[in-house]
This record gives structure tokens, sequence and C-alpha cells, in this order.
């Protein structure tokens, strides 16, 4: 297993943001802990949130007090296995990808509905006084909070469609507000969480080689 960096420091600024210094030793006794690889390199390992994730990223500076080289692996669970468990880890992670509510028959409301929790910045049509559309766009980021339905009428039928997609709520997490907008004035969407755009292209590619003749 990785040997987990310990929290050494904590430096606090006025912008609501903090540096955090982890560290750990390779020295006598404690060397024995750390996982070493192959190729006999030692390895750590340091879990974050994932709703800090991209800032971390960001940011994120790693040194060695020796001078050696250091490489960092994001989204790895365990950088010190063998190869036989890197290969299995490996087939399985290939295997399987974000749970994303896509494909034929579904919209807008049902991709951002299986997204929850996720950081987006859309970009959407503003509206006048009247309600109506103003040749203006708007962008607005933020965290998917919630999609909502609504019952719409058929046109030229005296039915109604329940449950259609209308709504999507997004978290200004800066100022701490919840924008309502309108899927239909919405004119396109950028993901901006790392790891749903890897798994988006992944889901992709899984259902195009379903798809393809063996």
């Amino acid at each position: 297993m990785s040997d987990s960096m310990t929290l050494k420091k904590v430096t606090l600024y006025k912008n609501n943001l903090a540096f955090f210094e982890h560290t750990n030793c390779c020295d006598g006794e404690k060397k024995i802990a750390a996982s070493s690889s192959k190729d006999g390199h030692d390895s750590y390992a340091l879990e974050v949130p994932l709703e800090t994730k991209d800032l971390i990223v960001d940011t994120l500076s790693v040194t060695a007090n020796d001078g050696r080289h250091c490489t960092v692996n994001f989204d790895s669970c365990d950088t010190g296995k063998n190869d036989k468990e890197t290969t299995a880890d490996s087939d399985a992670s290939n295997n399987s990808a974000y749970n994303f509510d896509i494909g034929k028959g579904k919209g807008i409301g049902d991709f951002l509905a299986s997204c929850i929790g996720s950081r987006f910045k859309i970009k959407v049509w503003k509206k006048g006084e009247g309600g109506g559309r103003v040749d203006n766009i708007e962008t607005i980021e933020g965290l998917i909070l919630t999609v909502e339905y609504k019952d719409v009428a058929i046109e030229n039928s005296d039915q109604v469609a329940q449950d259609v997609w209308s709504m999507v709520h997004v978290l200004d997490t800066v100022t701490c507000t919840v924008r309502k907008i309108d899927l239909q004035d919405i004119v396109d969407i950028n993901i901006l969480d790392q790891y749903l755009q890897e798994q988006l292209m992944k889901k992709l590619s899984q259902s195009m080689k379903l798809r393809m003749p063996e």
C-alpha cells in the first residue's frame, strides 16, 4: 500500500483559501513502511475531497529534500501495487465509467440530472422585462443542484405531456446563490470537472464500441 502523507502545516489566507503542507520521511524505519514500486521508487498517497479536486490539482506542488525527481499520479488509489494488481485494477477501471444518463431518447435534462453536484459553466439567453429573449448571452457558473419537471400541453391537442424536464438550478458557491435556468434558454454547456470530462469521453467510447461489429 502507499503510505499516507502527514499534515505538517496549514497557512490561512483572507480569501477563504489555505495552504496545506503534507510531509513524510523516507529514512530509516519509516522507509520500510513506505511502499515501493518494482523499480524501487517510494510512493505516497494523498486523499482529497472531490469538490475541491480541481483547485488542488491546479495548485499542487511536490518536492523532495534530497532533490530527487517527483512524479504525481492523479486518480490513483494505490501507486505502490505490483504489476499484476495494477493490470487487474486497470482492466476493471477500463470496463466501468460514470453512469451518465445519455443516449437515444434522452435530453439535456436527463444528462444534467445525472451530474448533480458537478461544476458546470452554462451560457444562456438573457430575458427582457416581458420574459422574452434579448440578443445577449449570460454565463452562469456553479454546481448543479437539481433539475425539475413540469407538465407541458401538447400543441394542437388537449393532452398534456407529464414530467418534462424544464428547469435546472445551479448553486453559485462564491455567493451561495441558487440560479434558476430554463433549459430552453441554454446555448451551450461547459463541464468544468476534469473527472467528468474524462468519464464522458470514456462512456461515449464504450457506447460506440458496443455498436461496432465483432
